[in-house]
C-alpha cells in the first residue's frame, strides 16, 4: 500500500507539472553531412515556419537530435553535440538530446564483424553481440533489412543485451553527459527551458527495423556488395523467422 501511494502522489505530481508548466513541441531533424552546415539557419527553419512565437504562454518550439552512438566517431559526437548546444543558446530554441545505439552501428565493426576477415574488426567472438535466429550462435545473423518505404539492407541487428554492445553504450554516455550537464549548469535561470530533455534509444523491436528474411545470410553470402537480389516484398507480409 505505502508503495501504492508513493506512485498516486508522483502521479499526481507528474499531471499538476505538465499541465502547468509550458510545454513544447520538438523537431525530429534529418542532419546534413557537414558539422558545419548546421548552423542558425538550419536550426531556426521549424522555429520560423511555425507563426506562434516560441516565447509562447502555450508551447516552445524546438529541435531533437539524434546522436548516433555506434555509428559515428567519439570526435564527431563531441563535436555534434557541443555545435547544437551552442547554437540552441545563441537562437534561444530549445534542443532535445536522443541517444540511440541500435539503429546505426557501422562505426564499431569490432562489435558485429563475426564473418568478414577482409574488413575491420573481424572476430569470430563477435557473435555474441549480434542477434541470432536460434539458440545458438552458428545462427548469428550477418545482414538485416529496413523498411522505410523500401528494403534498406542494414548490418546485422545488434544484441542489445550483449555486455560488449552494453559497455560501448556507457563509453558514448560517460563522454556525452557531462557536457551536457556542464551546459545545463551554465545556462542562466531565464534560459533553463533550452534543455529539452534526454531520450535513450529508439523503437527496440524484435525483427523490426532490424528485420531477418529466413535466408537472409544466404542472400549475403552470394550478392555481399549488391542489393539487386535483396528481398523486394514489405517484410510485414513475410512471417517471421520463428514460424
Amino acid at each position: 500500500m505505502k508503495k501504492l501511494v508513493i506512485l498516486l502522489i508522483f502521479l499526481m505530481f507528474f499531471i499538476f507539472h505538465a499541465f502547468t508548466q509550458t510545454q513544447a513541441l520538438f523537431f525530429q531533424r534529418i542532419l546534413p553531412n557537414k558539422i558545419d552546415l548546421i548552423d542558425e539557419n538550419f536550426w531556426r527553419a521549424p522555429y520560423d515556419s511555425v507563426s506562434t512565437p516560441h516565447t509562447s504562454n502555450s508551447y516552445l518550439i524546438g529541435n531533437s537530435i539524434t546522436f548516433n552512438l555506434l555509428g559515428d566517431s567519439h570526435l564527431h559526437l563531441k563535436q555534434l553535440l557541443e555545435k547544437v548546444l551552442s547554437l540552441s543558446e545563441t537562437t534561444s530554441i530549445p534542443v532535445h538530446i536522443h541517444l540511440d545505439g541500435q539503429n546505426w552501428i557501422a562505426a564499431r565493426p569490432d562489435l558485429w564483424n563475426w564473418f568478414d576477415p577482409s574488413i575491420p574488426g573481424y572476430n569470430p567472438e563477435n557473435r555474441k553481440n549480434v542477434e541470432w535466429t536460434s539458440w545458438t550462435p552458428d545462427s548469428a545473423v550477418k545482414v538485416c533489412w529496413r523498411d522505410w518505404g523500401q528494403q534498406i539492407r542494414v548490418l546485422p541487428a545488434p544484441n542489445i543485451a550483449s555486455p560488449a554492445i552494453l559497455n560501448a553504450h556507457y563509453e558514448a554516455y560517460d563522454l556525452l553527459l557531462p557536457i551536457i550537464i556542464k551546459w545545463i549548469k551554465h545556462l542562466p535561470a531565464a534560459k533553463k527551458y533550452l534543455f529539452g530533455g534526454i531520450r535513450i534509444g529508439w523503437e527496440a523491436g524484435i525483427n523490426y527495423n532490424a528485420y531477418y528474411y529466413k535466408n537472409g545470410n544466404e542472400i549475403f553470402d552470394k550478392h555481399p556488395s549488391t542489393t539487386e537480389y535483396d528481398p523486394k516484398t514489405n517484410h510485414y507480409r513475410e512471417f517471421f523467422i520463428r514460424q
